[in-house]
């Protein structure tokens, strides 16, 4: 059966006709998968938002001015930090949901941000760090084994958080760990960067699209996955509308920057869900090897991972699913020789304190 979010999501004047039950049913859904407000502002542009029962616009409404407030303090996080990087010399670059909110896209309407990511080059993200810091940004506290993994291995640095304000940073030097599979080129991110605002740069629209996609498919946990689906169906269906030949573009960057596979996964299941599709012969490009035989297993998988996560959606073996997925995405990212020993300390650090500095 299909969850009532994904009904509401693809055609939302369907909302109308909803029963009490149902519409509770619908905002629980959409709060769970962080797309309250998104779905709100859909109904609203779909002239259906009025008609619903007033406890479910109140929770819509709720949902999108919490949104607008975001929204606010992001741009006033945004004028500070292009101080820090003006005066670093180096380009204030936003990726994910923040570059999203900054540029106006699509994807942004209703979309909520826990933190603010960025991307530097890495010759340049210690010193970049450093100004941060000068400037307020403070290192969540760590042990050691934690910050020596993240510098060494990761792609990017422990997270920052405002002295005062609590602003989050999330500062990456590229878009997947150096040890994921991957080769991927990440001085080529910077060719193709693109304005937002006066300061502030994004990704080009079609490594915006990769990104989008490799966090998804290369993540070992996947607490907003239906609301990161969302993300790629909507920068697909703007991206294509506006930009010629974007799918030829979309599936030669692929190939350059090594992302064949995820943006593949990405296009099937925006398919399957959204029915946004590329041109036959853009998924006969990007097809990965013995597809038929993988498929069966990814649907598995990401069948019940991309529904909202609620007692009402989930499918018979979801709790499978995650497990097999967490450690799928952590396979995908690191190799068996520096994995293993990784799991067996998280491992023991749940039955007892880490040994500092061990």
């Amino acid at each position: 059966m299909t969850p009532v979010l994904l009904e509401a999501l693809r055609q939302p004047r369907s909302a109308a006709s909803l029963s009490t039950a149902a519409l509770t049913l619908l905002v629980a859904q959409a709060r769970t998968t962080n797309l309250l407000a998104a779905l709100g502002l859909r109904l609203e542009a779909a002239g259906v938002l009025e008609d619903l029962a007033p406890e479910a616009r109140r929770h819509f409404r709720s949902a999108v001015l919490a949104q607008e407030k975001q929204q606010r303090d992001l741009a006033y996080e945004l004028s500070h930090l292009a101080r820090v990087f003006n005066a670093l010399g180096e380009p204030l670059v936003l990726l994910k949901g923040a570059a999203y909110i900054a540029a106006g896209l699509d994807c942004s309407r209703g979309r909520l941000i826990s933190d603010i990511d960025l991307l530097v080059t890495e010759a340049s993200i210690d010193r970049a760090e450093r100004s941060l810091q000068s400037a307020g940004w403070e290192g969540v506290k760590q042990d050691t084994y934690d910050d020596r993994y993240y510098r060494r291995w990761m792609h990017e640095i422990p997270p920052l958080v405002h002295r005062s304000r609590g602003s989050v940073l999330d500062v990456h030097h590229t878009i997947l760990p150096p040890t994921a599979g991957p080769r991927l080129p990440a001085e080529r991110l910077f060719e193709e960067l693109q304005p937002i605002v006066p300061g502030v740069q994004g990704l080009g629209a079609e490594d915006m699209v990769l990104h989008s996609a490799a966090h998804l498919f290369y993540e070992s946990e996947f607490p907003h996955a239906l609301r990161d689906l969302w993300d790629q169906r909507c920068l697909l269906l703007q991206f294509s509308e506006q930009i010629p030949d974007f799918w030829d573009r979309l599936a030669a960057r692929a190939g350059i920057m090594d992302l064949e596979t995820p943006l593949w996964l990405s296009l099937r299941y925006v398919d399957m869900h959204f029915a946004i599709s590329p041109p036959p012969e853009v998924l006969a490009r990007l097809r990965p090897k013995a597809a038929a035989l993988r498929s069966v297993w990814w649907d598995f998988l990401f069948r019940r991972i991309f529904r909202p996560d609620h007692p009402s959606t989930r499918l018979r073996f979801h709790a499978t699913a995650e497990q097999l997925l967490f450690v799928r995405g952590h396979a995908l990212r690191m190799p068996p020789w520096l994995l293993l020993p990784h799991l067996a300390r998280k491992g023991l650090r749940r039955l007892g304190p880490a040994t500092e500095g061990a």
